[in-house]
């Protein structure tokens, strides 16, 4: 990711869904914004709607357009293309790269 790339910083109150137990069930459909290994089993995370965050992030007009992009498979974090609407991280995040199509912003959801 270049230095000159604007970073966005998004509460999570704007993008939150729910938590969950990474524990319960590994198998959600989520994108993982951490290293399992660094979880301690039991550990609440919150789970965040990617449209939202897109939108947050200037990346996009609306939700409704961010969820399109992730439908055309036009959305990638770090590198990886993603398509489902939920992503999970402990807070504050991890600074991540987002693309949504050629567009490029680096995103940190912080409390």
């Amino acid at each position: 990711v270049p230095e000159d790339v604007e970073t966005t910083t998004i509460p999570f109150s704007q993008v939150y869904v729910r938590d969950i137990e990474y524990a319960r069930d590994p198998a959600a459909p989520y994108y993982c914004l951490f290293e399992m290994s660094q979880v301690q089993p039991g550990t609440f995370i919150p789970l965040l709607r990617l449209d939202k965050i897109i939108s947050a992030a200037n990346l996009s007009s609306s939700n409704s357009e961010a969820a399109r992009k992730l439908k055309e498979r036009a959305v990638r974090i770090d590198g990886n293309v993603v398509s489902v609407n939920q992503v999970a991280t402990p807070l504050p995040s991890k600074e991540f790269a987002l693309n949504v199509g050629r567009s490029l912003r680096k995103v940190q959801i912080v409390k």
